[in-house]
């Protein structure tokens, strides 16, 4: 019963391991406060062991059906500020309240949004073993990954003092970050999302990877 047991326990390790090392398993990456409180540092790869190309399929599915959902908030919200941002700065404390009620509440969701898709989904598409969707996703980042930091920099230099003492400033920089969203959320919702799902549906049917696809993902050059 013994070598029973440990035949069928180095069966199992031998199956796990095949499962992933199959070519187009997705390595995704962690992130405290991202990804559900892990302890792993912010860019640490961290392997799920899914046990077939079709979970990989269905995980990526609700990855992106998730960002997708992000995108139509952070669009609402970015309507809402480009409101405020057309006229006058706000003229009363209520004014000034609500204005900063929808500013604080883009902030925290961009922030959040942008650490999910450069700290997990990009890395997992570089991961991906499709050479098309690789080089998409690198692209992407080459032209649109410095969004990241330039908002950080953006949030550090409006700080309300800032903004209260440089409304038209403010105001022409909270256009070209909301521009640059607008650019990179249609593109990745146009080309490089289609394009992943394509990838692991045909993964998930046990076809190859690294084949072309025809999803219109072409990187176009970004002016942000």
């Amino acid at each position: 019963m013994i070598r029973t047991n440990a035949r069928r326990r180095r069966g199992r390790r031998k199956r796990r391991n095949a499962r992933r090392d199959r070519p187009g398993h997705a390595a995704f990456f962690c992130e405290r406060g991202v990804t559900g409180g892990s302890m792993l540092s912010s860019r640490e790869p961290y392997s799920f062991g899914l046990p077939a190309h079709g979970e990989i399929a269905m995980m990526m599915r609700a990855e992106i059906e998730r960002l997708r959902n992000e995108h139509r908030r952070l669009l609402v919200l970015a309507d809402h500020l480009g409101r405020y941002i057309a006229g006058a700065s706000p003229r009363d404390a209520k004014a000034w309240a609500d204005f900063n009620a929808v500013r604080t509440r883009f902030r925290t969701e961009l922030i959040a949004h942008l650490k999910r898709e450069d700290w997990v989904l990009y890395p997992s598409l570089l991961a991906s073993g499709d050479h098309e969707l690789a080089n998409t996703a690198q692209n992407y980042i080459d032209e649109m990954g410095h969004i990241s930091e330039a908002f950080t920099d953006y949030s550090r230099q409006w700080l309300p003092e800032a903004l209260a003492a440089d409304w038209a400033g403010y105001c022409a920089a909270t256009r070209e970050i909301l521009e640059a969203l607008a650019a990179r959320i249609e593109r990745e919702d146009g080309g490089l999302y289609p394009l992943a799902l394509t990838v692991e549906a045909v993964n998930a049917q046990g076809g190859r990877s690294g084949s072309s696809h025809d999803t219109g993902a072409t990187a176009q050059p970004s002016t942000f």
